[in-house]
């Protein structure tokens, strides 16, 4: 054998082309956000400082900085981290379009590979700094693990490479435990393929099912077992996004999953615009019409169909299900990004591949519709999220000017700092739509931290005179902490006022007070009210 037949047996140069072009044109289209360095609410102290292993444990994610930790020393880089995640991203969609066998359809391949690295789902992870590289590099993960898996019947060492499916399912699940989604998709897409395209009997289908339910179990069963042992040594606090589910609320959970599937086709959030959620709904019950004609009519296969069909829609709300507080993840972009956008890619693959050339030439056409608004809704999303970092950072610099300007402060002192409420100017630069739902971060998160603003403020400040820090709603600072005082009490009862007001600033020898909105001076009475 040749040298050249040699590595073409090992390696596939169509595909590395394929992918190559695939990036460069995804790396253009978000170049706003890789050369203009944004970062999100949470994101403060990491940008400044590190990302250590670690310290995602206290909400159970214990793999969350791994590839940081590997690829970055630690640190969130301007341009490296946006290009290494968009890497990893586009590299997990072509392994996709890889299993479906459209690497050698040069035009299918780029016009479906845009439509999923231009999807407005991204956007939800370029707010957050410190994750966007490990959440957009999971499905990548999660996708070479069905690959493994899917080699091993074929493999001299089956269990070795069911081994490393499986510890790739659980550094997904443990650096964000809704990529479960994800893995509920594929599983159940991989039957339907069986069924409906390899044509394969009930048997034969369920033994091969079996292969990555029993990876899938074991990945489950270790995140489970250690969020128990980080629960048990207090290194996992009990969070919104991390208390268990009481069994008593069950069946009506998923009487709610499966409503929020059926109602995430139609529902439309910021950057999720009306057009792209009715467009990918036609292309998905046209898919599911494709599935069907191509499904052999046994009872057996129809049957196992439906189950299918079902598993896929309850697989992307999977996280209603078991979240104990579902308001914080229904009909959320950075939680759909694992759901139901993978079931808009794969009704897009199935409609590309397997259907008739009329369906082809209508779905080409949706395709092409999708990423040019994809493009203008990624162009919109930079502008608005630019304006609204320089106006709220310009804000930060006007209020550590006026800290800095009063007669009594001390800058080598250590204050305790609450700041009341919060304001938001990305919401300025944004026009809503009418019924469009407001989520939980791509426009409402402020930059100002809702949790230890002080993080923020310290980038702008010359000396670090933050000591205690609450949230800025007023629900756990602590009594004991703040040296309660005649005039400090009187403030908080009578003369806050919200910024820009000269009294929306209180300081004294101790402590810091910012009054930024009316609600939190109503927070500060209030608590007040309760502690003395």
């Amino acid at each position: 054998m040749q040298k050249n037949e040699l590595t073409s047996k090992f390696i596939d140069y169509t595909f590395i082309k394929r992918w190559s072009v695939l990036f460069l044109l995804t790396l253009i289209f978000y170049s706003h956000f890789i050369f203009y360095f944004l970062w999100g609410n949470h994101d403060w102290a990491w940008v400044k400082e590190q990302t250590p292993l670690f310290s995602g444990l206290f909400e159970g994610r214990f793999s969350q900085f791994i590839l940081q930790y590997i690829l970055t020393e630690q640190k969130i880089l301007p341009i490296i981290t946006i290009i290494t995640a968009l890497l990893f991203y586009s590299l997990g969609i072509s392994l996709i379009l890889k299993i479906a066998n459209l690497t050698s359809n040069k035009i299918s391949y780029i016009l479906i590979g845009l439509f999923a690295t231009t999807s407005p789902y991204v956007i939800s992870w370029l707010y957050f700094a410190f994750i966007t590289l490990s959440c957009l590099s999971w499905p990548f993960f999660i996708i070479l693990g069905f690959i493994l898996i899917k080699k091993s019947n074929s493999s001299k060492y089956p269990l070795l490479l069911k081994l490393l499916a499986t510890l790739l399912f659980l550094l997904s699940l443990g650096g964000y435990p809704p990529s479960i989604s994800l893995i509920g998709i594929l599983f159940f897409a991989t039957i339907l393929q069986d069924i409906c395209f390899n044509k394969l009997n009930l048997k034969t289908t369920i033994k091969n099912a079996i292969c990555y339910f029993v990876s899938i179990s074991i990945s489950v069963a270790l995140l489970l077992i250690i969020q128990h042992y980080l629960k048990k040594y207090n290194l996992q606090f009990s969070t919104y996004n991390t208390k268990s589910l009481e069994l008593n609320l069950l069946p009506q959970k998923l009487y709610d999953t499966f409503i929020v599937s059926i109602n995430q086709f139609t529902i439309t959030t910021n950057f999720i615009p009306f057009i792209y959620k009715y467009l990918n709904l036609c292309l998905t019950l046209l898919a599911v019409l494709c599935l069907y004609n191509k499904l052999p009519k046994t009872l057996s296969h129809i049957s196992l169909f439906i189950i299918s069909i079902f598993g896929i829609l309850l697989s992307s709300t999977i996280t209603t299900l078991i979240s104990q507080n579902s308001h914080y993840v229904t009909y959320e972009p950075r939680i759909e990004f694992f759901g139901i956008f993978y079931i808009y890619l794969l009704s897009a693959i199935v409609l590309i591949k397997y259907s008739n050339q009329f369906i082809k030439n209508i779905t080409t056409l949706g395709l092409c519709i999708l990423i040019f608004s994809n493009i203008n809704n990624l162009s919109y999303a930079s502008k608005t999220w630019k304006l609204g970092f320089i106006a709220e950072t310009n804000l930060m610099n006007r209020i550590t000017t006026h800290i800095e300007n009063k007669e009594n402060f001390n800058p080598l002192k250590k204050y305790t700092f609450v700041q009341g409420g919060v304001l938001n100017f990305r919401e300025r630069y944004y026009i809503k739509t009418q019924n469009e739902q407001t989520d939980s971060y791509t426009l409402s998160a402020p930059y100002i931290p809702w949790h230890l603003p002080s993080k923020a403020y310290k980038f702008y400040t010359q000396t670090d005179y933050f000591g205690s820090d609450f949230d800025i709603y007023w629900s756990y600072v602590n009594k004991n902490e703040i040296k309660m005082t005649q005039s400090l009490y009187d403030y908080l009862t009578y003369k806050a006022k919200p910024w820009p007001n000269s009294n929306s600033i209180y300081i004294d020898d101790n402590t810091i007070i910012l009054t930024l909105t009316t609600d939190g001076k109503w927070r500060a009475e209030d608590w007040v009210t309760k502690n003395y």
